[in-house]
């Protein structure tokens, strides 16, 4: 086992494993990936695959609005496709007292460029959810631009495989 390293990065996630292939393809070449179990076997090959602009902290709606392009030319950098389908995501707020912190993490949106936007209940809902739905939501927002990733858990842990040779 190797001791030393110009870099050593904990954690095998997507997170580190973007750190190590972005440091790679900066010219380093010295880079150690360490992860207690198997590269992305941990919180990255469980999520659903959700990716979204929308979050409370600016910093992880920044994060997210850098990643989104990188997600979106994947295949073409990567060459994996991740089955990335951008469909949409809706937050549906039932409660009043989630009303206001929701108006805050809106404005957060709208002052670093995510295009979310509140609209009426009645608004832009299937028929069928109109009825269920109309008593319950106070505020609901919408962003088109949101999107899953199917099977990019094990494909991203199948490409760090072969990436591991490299650095």
């Amino acid at each position: 086992m190797r001791r030393t390293a110009d870099v050593a990065i904990i954690g095998g996630g997507i997170i580190g494993a973007s750190i190590a292939y972005h440091l790679t393809k900066k010219g380093v070449r010295d880079v150690l990936v360490l992860e207690r179990d198997r590269l992305g076997s941990g919180s990255t090959g469980k999520n659903a695959g959700g990716i979204r602009l929308q979050f409370s902290s600016e910093i992880n709606v920044r994060l997210s609005l850098r990643s989104l392009p990188h997600i979106e030319r994947f295949k073409e950098e990567i060459g994996v496709d991740p089955d990335f389908h951008q469909v949409g995501y809706l937050f549906l707020i039932t409660e009043e007292s989630e009303v206001g912190p929701f108006e805050r993490s809106l404005a957060l949106w709208s002052k670093v460029g995510v295009p979310a936007r509140r609209t009426d209940a009645s608004n832009t809902l299937p028929n069928r959810f109109k009825v269920m739905l109309l008593r319950l939501v106070l505020v609901k927002a919408s962003y088109p631009e949101k999107g899953n990733l199917g099977k990019v858990g094990r494909q991203l842990a199948e490409r760090l495989g072969k990436l591991r040779d490299v650095m």
